[in-house]
């Protein structure tokens, strides 16, 4: 078996000697995630050249390249674009919203794209030959927002460099000739460069100019919805209370009293009949500016800056048909619990199952690179935020603390660079809950470059006035939920209360846990934890949705053990009877004309189960058609239903309900 590992300098000669294109060493990311050119702020970090005459000292001479990468053997690779190799590149870059859909106009059509094709760590390359007699500048987002085209005097980092996010640059395709430069393309390149139009960065025009998504005219996507939208018109009664409710948007907004007060008084002029007075829209101006901004806005960008942020206040996108499957989409990466970013998972136990404990022992493995399997399989560490809304840290910390001493050398320095813990705590006087304090936990994924972010548990992480609200979750918990995941990139997993009794949830499926089902709905995977660690149970976990990784459901069995590590085990709990299980059973022996009452039940079972849960297994087994009631207070097992026949009349009941009208 060939074991040899391939070296940058391996490549970089590959790449003169198959394709005849010209290379140069570029600074790389070193161990410490940050650029090796040593600055702080590095503009580009991994992507600037080492030597002193950036893509002028490309070369294709084996001997100044092996001096290079004999110097600096960790250097990433730079290619030479333009005439001298040969090639045009383009560089989609996703991240920022760019659709390779933009790319098909004219006569250019899907076989465009069967060419060599670079994932980077933001997007894709590809590679295309450089047209003879053509002049191809560098230029950006000409061909579509957020596509550079990299000709003469450009360069293109190339495989297998590393990317500023961790990531390696790879060939996605194994396509060993580059296709045609399109004429379309090169004729809008060479176009005059229009004036600049206020899009999204979904490519729609704001309506003051065409919109930037190839296809028939008549495909119009529409801008999205202003913050504040005025009323055509505001009568007397209501102006004061309008133009208030305006002034409060503003200033959440972060505008100052000043600005506000010119807003509401253009807007008092347009609208109200008849006007308020100019002191009345100071007072509404001052009022509302002595409160503090809660989502300040922040400054917009040029859409067709290519080094503008992500635009993740509008991420949508319609599509034509033809345009949607000429896109490309980078495959989501499945980071734990089979979940990738942008996904909600949950995670949901009775007291004492042990979810806390779980989470903390894959959180850590996620963090440290171990596979923990079925839930992570150890692909690469993950950068991890434990937010734990229940335990102080002193508790926090003596529970990881005797967790830790199980990693290796190599494991623990990744744990102490990607594992992130959050106790419980106050912040500005209050109690920590994403609720109040979003902004900061958004600040803290973002700035920290989190992936994975692990909330125990979910009721104490938002406040709420009514849990078994579907409405009230959807909008304090899974819409802010989702922004949070989207605007930082990163996946979320909630351990949840069960909310049902126990004899409830052998049926209880997704959605056994405790409040509205809204979590369970919206959750791409729902694990479900069965058993009493501080009784020594074993404890069965449950896959009961697995909707991204495409993977089936699962059951899986843990022992606690006293290193506080969960343990794989082959051993099976005997089954519990709860009252519910108890009673169908029993009752299946009952058939019409014999019935039996509650009370009935009870004597037989009291020396077992509490009478109230005699009484509400009676009732759920009713209500789950496992019992029939033939009179008032009177029942029996049900029978068991005969197929249909097609022609044949339903079976004669043979008794009357109670509940039916006699003629």
């Amino acid at each position: 078996m060939n074991t040899q590992v391939l070296t940058n300098l391996d490549f970089a000669l590959n790449y003169v000697s198959e394709w005849g294109w010209a290379v140069m060493p570029l600074h790389s990311i070193g161990s410490d995630a940050k650029c090796t050119c040593g600055k702080v702020d590095c503009p580009s970090p991994g992507k600037h050249p080492l030597t002193k005459n950036g893509s002028l000292d490309a070369s294709k001479d084996f001997a100044q390249i092996e001096a290079w990468f004999k110097q600096w053997p960790e250097a990433n690779i730079g290619i030479a674009t333009g005439p001298g190799s040969g090639i045009v590149v383009l560089d989609v870059d996703m991240a920022k919203g760019a659709h390779s859909s933009s790319l098909i106009f004219g006569d250019v059509d899907l076989t465009i794209f069967t060419t060599p094709k670079v994932k980077t760590g933001a997007g894709l390359h590809f590679y295309y030959k450089y047209p003879a007699g053509i002049d191809i500048k560098n230029s950006a987002s000409r061909l579509g927002p957020f596509i550079d085209v990299r000709g003469d005097g450009g360069y293109v980092v190339a495989p297998p460099s590393i990317h500023a996010s961790g990531k390696r640059y790879e060939f996605q395709n194994s396509h060993s000739e580059l296709a045609e430069f399109p004429k379309d393309w090169i004729d809008k390149l060479q176009a005059q460069a229009p004036p600049p139009v206020s899009t999204t960065a979904n490519g729609a025009s704001n309506g003051t100019g065409p919109v930037a998504a190839a296809g028939p005219a008549s495909f119009v996507v529409p801008p999205p919805p202003p913050g504040v939208v005025m009323p055509d018109a505001i009568s007397q009664g209501s102006r004061n209370q309008t133009l208030t409710s305006v002034a409060g948007r503003l200033r959440h907004g972060g505008l100052s009293e000043g600005a506000i007060y010119a807003a509401l008084n253009i807007e008092n002029q347009r609208v109200c009949t008849p006007p308020l007075g100019d002191d009345e829209i100071r007072h509404i101006a001052f009022s509302v500016g002595r409160y503090a901004p809660q989502t300040p806005i922040d400054p917009a960008a040029d859409p067709l800056d290519p080094n503008a942020p992500p635009d993740h206040e509008n991420t949508l996108r319609p599509y034509l048909f033809r345009d949607f499957m000429a896109q490309v989409f980078e495959e989501k990466e499945i980071l734990g619990f089979h979940i990738g970013k942008r996904d909600i998972a949950i995670i949901q136990a009775a007291t004492n199952a042990g979810k806390t404990t779980l989470l903390r022992n894959i959180g850590m493995c996620m963090a440290a690179g171990r596979p923990f399997e079925p839930f992570y399989e150890g692909m690469r560490p993950v950068k991890i935020a434990y937010f734990d809304f229940e335990n102080d840290a002193q508790d926090v910390q003596r529970d990881l603390g005797q967790m830790f001493t199980v990693f290796t050398p190599g494991e623990v320095r990744e744990l102490e660079e990607n594992y992130i813990v959050i106790p419980k705590g106050l912040m500005g006087g209050e109690l920590f809950q994403f609720n109040t304090h979003e902004k900061w936990a958004n600040e803290l994924i973002e700035k920290n470059g989190v992936e994975f972010i692990i909330v125990d548990n979910v009721s104490a992480a938002y406040d709420l006035n009514d849990e078994n609200s579907n409405a009230e979750v959807t909008k304090k918990v899974i819409k802010p939920l989702l922004k949070m995941a989207y605007t930082g990139n990163c996946a979320f997993l909630f351990a949840h209360h069960y909310g049902k009794k126990k004899n409830e949830l052998e049926h209880a499926g997704v959605h056994a846990g405790r409040g509205a089902s809204a979590l369970q709905a919206l959750s791409r995977t729902v694990i479900n934890m069965f058993g009493d660690v501080s009784k020594g149970e074993p404890v069965t976990v449950e896959c009961a949705k697995r909707k991204t990784d495409g993977g089936q459901n699962y059951t899986r069995v843990f022992k606690l053990e006293a290193d506080r590590w969960f343990h794989a085990t082959h051993y099976v709990q005997a089954e519990k009877l709860t009252a519910y299980k108890t009673i169908r059973r029993h009752m299946v022996t009952v058939q019409y004309p014999e019935t039996v009452t509650k009370a009935d039940l009870i004597t037989l079972f009291e020396a077992e189960f509490k009478e109230d849960a005699i009484k509400k297994a009676v009732d759920e087994l009713f209500k789950d058609g496992f019992l029939e009631k033939p009179s008032h207070g009177q029942y029996c097992g049900a029978k068991p239903k005969a197929a249909a026949v097609p022609g044949d009349m339903p079976p004669a009941r043979n008794y009357v309900d109670t509940d039916e009208k006699e003629d």
